[in-house]
C-alpha cells in the first residue's frame, strides 16, 4: 500500500485503485458504526467517520509493521493499546 501510494506517475491507476479500495472499507466501517450509534450500541457523542478513519489507520500501520517483521505478540499489543481508547457507553 505504501509503495503504491508513493509510486511514480506511470503507476497512478494502481495508486488510485488502492486508495479507492481503502475508502470503500473505511466507508463500510463508518456506515456500520452509524448503524450501531442509531441502535444505541455506540456513543451518540462520537463521530463514526472519525472512528472509522482511526481504525483503518491503525490497521494500515499494523500491516506495515507486520510486513517489516513484527511478531503476532507485538501486533496484539498494538490492538490492546488501540482498544483502550475505544469509546464506551455510559453505564
Amino acid at each position: 500500500m505504501n509503495g503504491a501510494v508513493a509510486c511514480s506517475e506511470a503507476s497512478e491507476p494502481i495508486r488510485e485503485e488502492l486508495i479507492a479500495r481503502r475508502m470503500v472499507n473505511e466507508n463500510n466501517l463508518r456506515d456500520r458504526l452509524e448503524t450501531a450509534r442509531a441502535g444505541g450500541d455506540f456513543p451518540s457523542d462520537e463521530d463514526p467517520a472519525d472512528w472509522a478513519r482511526y481504525v483503518v489507520s491503525i490497521g494500515l500501520g499494523m500491516a506495515v509493521r507486520a510486513a517489516s517483521g513484527a511478531s503476532r505478540e507485538e501486533l496484539q499489543r498494538v490492538v490492546d493499546v488501540a482498544l483502550r481508547g475505544w469509546p464506551t457507553l455510559p453505564r
